[in-house]
């Protein structure tokens, strides 16, 4: 059950996270002349791209990362783009002229109508997606019961510690002597800035950033998308928001299994910038070169925060770009001799990139990973994705499919088809053949998904991504013919606007009740469920959590018990590595796997030779390793049994009888190493 009083405490941290996302991005772009719907698109983009790159920066100059630093290097881009603003305000002077009075008041009507209703759609959406995070959590200070959880909490620690926020360093969280090496570090950049929002909890802070995630940037994301593909239909706004949080592929699934927080934050910016490709690409646009800037700021500050949303952008305006270019081939779309050059040379500095980054390490690690084996048949695959019910046989997975998502989007599809934009079921397709690929593990077409590190949970949560727009589009045709019959029943002596208004709110009730009969209350069923199942805690022998309450109240003791520089040695694979996220204190092993020293792995292994072996004390001594962190329950046993250093500590904690108590947390302890004291 949430306490909800304790949610109450991280208001803060939500509104800095909020804070940071939207209004400097806001500021710049602003200051780039951008209005209306590029301004709402271009706004997170452009925050992620100055959180990103001002990391990188400020660690180049020896500044500490914070806010301090990032509103310097806002104001620093707001001051590169002043020019800009300052010829912008001067064409607008020139260009205006008298507004034509005639039809303002109805005008004026039906636009408070719609932004009433909008707003209402986007609070109700916000509303029942953050309950659906808080519920199942219960607790903010809960971390997930995860392997990739321990090294994204890590993270956010280490940047707390160390200022360095910088993408090209954060791998060092992963290794024993604090290497630099390359690691996304957006999202981590992101909740730092929250983190003084609630003391610096960091397991608050990045339970506060899945809330803005899935209540706020994912159902504005998917309602832009919506909005554009329908025609600039309202409908979008008021019933969009709504639809989006009905999936659970995303944004529950990657902000709850894993935990992909960076990915999961990568694929909620993936509509904003679908957004400004559509426009872009929109035939007989005006002014596209002004949208450019923003498109490549954006994606840049993608790839910082993961680079597999990049790849999810590429697969769905790959159809739209080859649509547009054959348009401008035929002439049927209005281009400039400089914009057909830009074109024309697009698919050779794709080919040209793609190149390079597959020579990279980073490639190379992402494209490495085996999977052991198929989760099932293509077929399989297929019917999972319509049904919004990918992988749905795990443990943690989620057995019940959603009948309204898959009506809905086929639905969708099928207008689509009808409105002649094809480049939108072809998007959906390439998503949801590529999963299928990745679940059966069909060896040909294996190389596709290599760079989603051939990990089904990450594909198939790229699948909503289009899936939800598409399925938008259906719902409000289908709305708006209501809205038109109803709108025609009403006497006319009502006038104009209250007919419009009436005829909305009818149309919006009989929208939002059937949404929710026939989505398990707006999808919360399932995605609650999705996310308790990667938080609950298991205190049983076998599969258990990684940590419980009573640990993380014992953890925030041992603070105040250990002298400042103390540094604990532990497996990972027991909850260990959280003392330093949740206490601040130092461990040896920051994650479950890494590029650790070998003294130190070998003193692990062998640590139940302490006694023995003098090598292993004098390793311990020289890394001032004074602390021994046991635990009765092993998370993902089966697992740790062929890990030796888990092996090795497991064993070792046999000496724990000649080792001083300092204190203990249920099945966890913690113990002072005494045997290194003895003289030689």
């Amino acid at each position: 059950m949430a306490n909800l009083f304790l949610w109450a405490e991280t208001l803060p941290a939500f509104c800095l996270a909020v804070i940071a996302l939207f209004v400097p991005g806001f500021l710049l772009s602003r200051i780039m002349g951008y209005r209306r719907v590029i301004l709402l698109a271009t706004s997170p983009l452009l925050s992620v791209f100055l959180m990103g790159t001002g990391a990188i920066a400020a660690q180049r100059v020896g500044i500490l990362w914070g806010w301090g630093a990032y509103l310097l290097w806002t104001l620093l881009w707001i001051l590169i783009m002043l020019p800009v603003l300052i010829v912008k305000l001067r064409q607008q002077h020139v260009e205006r002229s008298a507004r034509n009075g005639s039809t303002a008041s109805y005008r004026t009507a039906i636009t408070r109508s719609k932004l009433l209703f909008s707003f209402f759609g986007f609070a109700l959406a916000a509303l029942v997606s953050a309950y659906g995070v808080i519920a199942p959590i219960g607790k903010p200070m809960r971390p997930p019961q995860t392997w990739d959880g321990i090294f994204h909490l890590n993270a956010i620690r280490w940047i707390l510690n160390t200022g360095n926020g910088s993408t090209l360093d954060l791998g060092a969280v992963s290794t024993t002597g604090n290497i630099p090496r390359f690691y996304p570090a957006g999202w981590h950049d992101w909740t730092v800035l929250a983190c003084s929002g609630v003391s610096d909890d960091v397991v608050a802070s990045a339970n506060v950033t899945s809330i803005v995630i899935s209540a706020i940037l994912w159902p504005i994301g998917a309602a832009l998308v919506g909005w554009l593909i329908s025609n600039r239909n309202m409908w979008a706004f008021v019933i969009g928001p709504l639809i989006a949080t009905c999936f659970t592929a995303f944004p529950e699934r990657p902000l709850s299994f894993g935990t992909l927080w960076p990915t999961g934050f990568s694929y909620s910016l993936v509509p904003f910038v679908l957004t400004l490709f559509i426009v872009m690409l929109e035939d007989g646009a005006r002014k596209r070169a002004r949208i450019l800037p923003a498109v490549i700021l954006g994606i840049i500050g993608m790839t910082i925060v993961h680079p597999t949303g990049v790849l999810v952008v590429c697969v769905f305006v790959l159809w739209r770009f080859l649509g547009h270019l054959f348009s401008i081939i035929r002439g049927r779309s209005f281009a400039t001799r400089q914009w057909k050059v830009f074109v024309f040379s697009i698919p050779i500095v794709v080919g040209v990139g793609f190149f390079f980054l597959s020579h990279t390490s980073v490639w190379r690690i992402a494209t490495s990973f085996q999977r052991m084996g198929s989760g099932g048949s293509f077929s399989t695959a297929i019917k999972q994705a319509i049904f919004d019910a990918q992988i749905p046989f795990q443990w943690n997975g989620y057995i019940s499919q959603k009948p309204f998502i898959a009506v809905a989007t086929i639905f969708g599809l099928i207008v689509c088809l009808v409105c002649r934009k094809y480049w939108l079921t072809i998007a959906y397709c390439s998503m949801v053949l590529l999963y299928a690929i990745c679940y059966s593990l069909w060896e040909p077409g294996l190389f596709l998904v290599a760079p989603w590190y051939t990990d089904a949970i990450r594909v198939g949560a790229a699948v909503p991504l289009i899936a939800a727009p598409i399925s938008i589009l259906g719902l409000i045709t289908l709305v708006s013919q209501v809205q038109h019959v109803i709108g025609s029943a009403l006497p006319s002596k009502l006038g104009p606007s209250a007919r419009t208004a009436l005829a909305m709110t009818l149309s919006a009730a009989c929208a939002l009740s059937g949404v929710y009969l026939t989505s398990g209350k707006f999808g919360r069923t399932a995605g609650a469920h999705q996310v308790y199942v990667s938080y609950m805690q298991q205190i049983r022998r076998g599969y258990s959590s990684l940590i419980t309450d009573d640990e993380i109240t014992f953890m925030k003791r041992l603070k105040d018990e250990l002298p400042p520089d103390a540094r604990v040695l532990g497996d990972p694979m027991n909850g260990s590595a959280l003392l330093y996220a949740i206490a601040n204190i130092d461990v040896v092993f920051r994650h479950i796997t890494g590029s650790f020293d070998p003294d130190l792995v070998d003193a692990a292994v062998n640590f139940e030779k302490i006694d023995e072996d003098p090598k292993i004390c004098q390793t311990l001594n020289e890394n001032n390793i004074r602390y021994l962190y046991t635990d009765l329950l092993t998370y993902w046993p089966e697992h740790a049994r062929s890990r030796p250093i888990s092996v090795g500590l497991r064993n070792g904690a046999n000496l724990t009888k000649d080792m001083r108590l300092v204190d203990s947390g249920r099945t966890a302890s913690l113990w002072e190493i005494t045997q290194c004291d003895k003289p030689s």
